[in-house]
């Protein structure tokens, strides 16, 4: 639905969008709520999209997905002074949190683009001897691999997307049933205070997380670092889309400096 998508100013063009004929009820339930050209407003719950039926609430959850990924990133790439000057406070606020502070094997990720940089919490942790694994993206899944120091990190290349990743070495690989993680570090673009998270779109966190909770039973503690301008008051989720249990942002700590 191109209008609910594209579109900067001005009301959605109706008469020529395909999927306004279909579920008209739908489509203004995606439309009134994202806010053409405004702030990010709630966007509507999965509840909200009950009375679909599953092939049409598929299409707008990915419409709804879809509208905020582009509001967000938009936000993140005109607040560009802002995120810079969080990034050094928000790998510090990480760096007091007792899930790092008593962790041995860590997941992190080499950021990217608009996401909040981790290159001190990659060397904080190689420092302190953890172990610390960070993703690699294939064909078919996302696999986790280990970094065995700075120098090493320092080889690294790029693959398509300009994201730094590791060899894809199998004496590298993460055993969740050896070895599991004490806590994963997940990116994302935009984040409720209550720990919904909205992707990149590829659903590569999201189906690695579940055949780790399918393999282990469990899960380690999901944290998610963001900056101010990633949380907002609703994601649009289905129950494929994993919850992570704990968001930080600078405005968790207190005026002690803890965080909240």
């Amino acid at each position: 639905c191109a209008p609910c998508v594209g579109c900067a100013a001005g009301p959605p063009d109706f008469e020529n969008c395909p999927q306004y004929n279909v579920v008209q009820d739908a489509h203004s339930v995606g439309c009134d709520l994202i806010g053409f050209g405004g702030p990010l407003r709630a966007l509507p719950s999965h509840s909200a999209l009950s009375h679909l039926t599953s092939p049409t609430m598929g299409d707008h959850l990915r419409v709804l997905k879809r509208a905020l990924r582009t509001k967000t990133l938009s936000r993140l790439r005109e607040s560009r002074t802002s995120t810079t000057l969080q990034g050094l406070p928000l790998q510090q606020l990480l760096l007091t949190h007792t899930s790092f502070k008593q962790s041995k094997n860590i997941a992190l990720y080499l950021s990217f683009q608009d996401e909040v940089p981790t290159d001190l919490l990659v060397k904080e942790a190689l420092a302190s001897g953890k172990r610390c694994f960070v993703p690699r993206v294939t064909k078919k899944e996302m696999v986790m691999l280990e970094v065995y120091s700075l120098e090493d990190l320092a080889t690294f290349g790029m693959n398509g997307y300009g994201i730094v990743e590791p060899p894809l070495e199998e004496e590298r690989r993460h055993s969740p049933l050896k070895d599991p993680f004490d806590f994963i570090l997940v990116p994302g673009v935009a984040f409720t205070a209550s720990g919904k998270r909205l992707g990149r779109g590829a659903g590569y966190y999201d189906k690695y997380l579940s055949a780790y909770r399918s393999l282990t039973s469990t899960l380690p503690n999901l944290i998610s670092l963001i900056f101010r301008e990633q949380l907002v008051e609703e994601v649009p989720c289905d129950n494929l889309d994993m919850r992570v249990d704990e968001v930080l942002h600078l405005s968790t700590l207190s005026d002690s400096g803890e965080v909240q």
